[in-house]
């Protein structure tokens, strides 16, 4: 993978982080950053995520993604992770930032995802460390307050009471970032940090919808930002929908294959708002 580093005097730098107290002078990347991803919201919660939090993450991220926000987290187990593989998923963008250097990828189970956010220009992998420095304690904090200053938002699903995602909200709110906090079942530990947040001042959220209240921002200008990815089977299928409307049978025809292979894109292009079903016809809205 190709290291490159963004540096003070590069525009993105100088635009969105010269102004953040205690950033780095330099950050090591490998993929391609977009202006876009600094609208991103920052997702972390509880390695230990349950099949509630996984739920969350379904309902909430699809529709952050399905809008054309970036997702931004630490590719650690659990929320962070789920939540960056969704985006890749779903066709959208997504950052990792890393809390060693980009060579020394922690956790290994999570090698695959973090090539495929490369691989994919679907995202990037962003780390304060020197390529082959591995983590240590104090790297991880350090990690936490880079994904808050990376983000527009910080969005917590699943966190115990002693979890490590009070460091990502603690640099948001220092910051003067919104925080937003998923609640959960008052028998559970992995609700016990989110119910705190939430006491603290932190936003409740049960939906994306209340998200883009909050930050005022409109679904249909996000959606006017997403780009499909050149030479994409999505960017294919997206080409062979007429605004007059298609029939799924034609498409499937004109694209030379099976519909089991093109209906699940269809599902993802209606949730990035691009297209419509309706019956029959498959129509292009944008």
């Amino acid at each position: 993978m190709q290291i490159r580093i963004l540096k003070k005097e590069d525009g993105l730098y100088r635009k969105h982080l010269q102004d953040i107290k205690g950033m780095t002078e330099r950050l090591y990347y490998t993929g391609n950053i977009l202006e876009s991803d600094f609208e991103g919201i920052c997702v972390v919660g509880s390695r230990r995520m349950s099949k509630y939090g996984e739920n969350c993450i379904e309902s909430i991220v699809s529709e952050l993604v399905g809008a054309g926000l970036t997702i931004i987290s630490g590719l650690a187990f659990g929320v962070d992770v789920t939540a960056q593989k969704l985006a890749l998923d779903l066709g959208g963008r997504t950052i990792a930032v890393l809390g060693s250097g980009i060579n020394k990828i922690r956790p290994l189970s999570n090698f695959d995802t973090a090539r495929r956010i490369v691989e994919s220009g679907q995202g990037a992998l962003i780390s304060a460390y020197e390529p082959d420095e591995d983590s240590t304690k104090a790297s991880f904090p350090e990690r936490d307050f880079l994904m808050a200053a990376l983000s527009r938002a910080v969005l917590v699903i699943e966190a115990s009471e002693k979890s490590g995602t009070s460091h990502t909200v603690k640099a948001a709110v220092n910051l003067g970032k919104e925080v937003f906090v998923v609640p959960g079942s008052i028998f559970s530990d992995l609700s016990a940090g989110c119910h705190k947040y939430i006491r603290d001042g932190a936003n409740l959220v049960t939906c994306a919808d209340e998200i883009f209240e909050a930050l005022r921002i409109k679904k249909s200008v996000l959606k006017s930002k997403i780009r499909l990815t050149e030479g994409s089977f999505e960017e294919k299928v997206y080409k062979n929908i007429s605004s007059g409307g298609t029939l799924l049978e034609d498409l499937t025809l004109s694209l030379n294959e099976p519909a089991v292979k093109v209906l699940p894109c269809l599902t993802i292009l209606e949730m990035k708002g691009l297209i419509k079903i309706d019956r029959d016809k498959i129509f292009n809205v944008k």
